[in-house]
């Protein structure tokens, strides 16, 4: 049993309707529920599900209006979204951390290792690398010479750091994500071929920082890559040399940033989505996913899609143009 629907409400500020007795054992989608289960409604698409689901909490906001079934505890909230990641977060806080270095894995006597750090089997620490306290380090990871992690962040397995790379703390780096490999540069020769521009420069990553499974941040050639407090990357993002990224932006699955561009505080954007190198894109502007964007964005907040990008309204009135320019005559 995780808790009843009294604790649950307590946690989160919410006001039941129902049994507060209710016992939770699991979480699950509205959709696929049991009994036992918690669960939540956070999009209209989904307040379907309330009339026959088999949950038995479900967090629903508060001006919902809802079946009326005695055999389900309502917990109404400001945000249900928002209410399942307080739980969820309350409960995650309640396990053990590990502790200590396994004896199958490497660690450079130059390496400074905090006491509370973990570092399992099969794992590599370089040498003048700095582990800090808490920091979880797991399977097939490698820490290259002199770089820093912070206390608190999770390595999951076969991250791969390389030197002189700069983590904050309670990062979060999944599984095969690669920091500090060597930018795309190279110089144009006159017989057709190309010489490697050595990249000198680090990777500097903020607090708080998440980047997901097999992502990619290439150090700067001159001067580091940037990824401020806050921001959040996806799987399979490419960010390449020299590129900045400002506080709490966030950056979905797949998308492509060229070298020396800079993005700015609280900017989203979709997934696929391509931006041109030696670009700025300005505070809170949210790009949609596929779309091309090739030149600056000056305009705070602005929204855009399509390829190249332009203004949401101007996009789709162009769209509707080009439409009704390829209709029949006939029709």
């Amino acid at each position: 049993m995780l808790n009843t629907a009294a604790d649950i409400a307590t946690m989160v500020g919410g006001e039941i309707v129902g049994d507060d007795r209710r016992e939770v054992r699991e979480f699950s989608r509205i959709q696929e529920s049991s009994e036992g289960a918690l669960s939540f409604v956070a999009n209209p698409k989904y307040e379907q599900y309330l009339e026959n689901t088999q949950a038995s909490v479900v967090l629903v906001q508060k001006d919902l209006p809802l079946p009326d079934r005695t055999d389900i505890t309502y917990i109404k909230v400001a945000d249900p979204y928002q209410a399942l990641q307080s739980i969820l977060s309350n409960l995650s806080e309640g396990l053990q951390l590990r502790q200590g270095i396994e004896p199958s894995s490497f660690v450079h006597e130059k390496a400074q290792v905090d006491p509370t750090a973990y570092i399992a089997a099969l794992a590599y620490v370089d040498a003048g690398a700095v582990i800090g306290p808490d920091v979880q380090i797991y399977p097939h990871c490698f820490v290259g010479e002199g770089s820093v992690v912070g206390a608190g962040t999770v390595l999951h397995s076969g991250v791969k750091i390389y030197r002189n790379t700069r983590i904050g703390e309670r990062c979060c780096l999944h599984a095969g994500a690669v920091i500090g490999s060597d930018g795309f540069g190279f110089v144009p020769q006159k017989d057709g071929s190309f010489q490697k521009m050595p990249h000198i420069g680090n990777v500097v990553i903020g607090n708080d920082v998440e980047v997901g499974a097999n992502t990619t941040i290439d150090r700067g050639s001159i001067g580091d890559s940037i990824l401020k407090d806050g921001v959040k990357v996806d799987n399979l993002v490419h960010i390449a040399h020299n590129v900045e990224i400002d506080k709490h932006s966030a950056i979905a699955a797949q998308v492509g940033i060229s070298g020396s561009t800079r993005i700015g505080k609280s900017v989203l954007i979709g997934g696929q989505a391509g931006i041109v190198g030696h670009i700025t894109i300005a505070d809170g502007v949210h790009i949609n996913a596929q779309s091309g964007v090739s030149k600056s964005i000056d305009v705070k907040g602005q929204r855009l899609t399509g390829s190249p990008a332009r203004p949401f309204r101007e996009h789709y009135k162009m769209m509707a143009t080009l439409r009704k320019l390829t209709q029949s005559p006939n029709k």
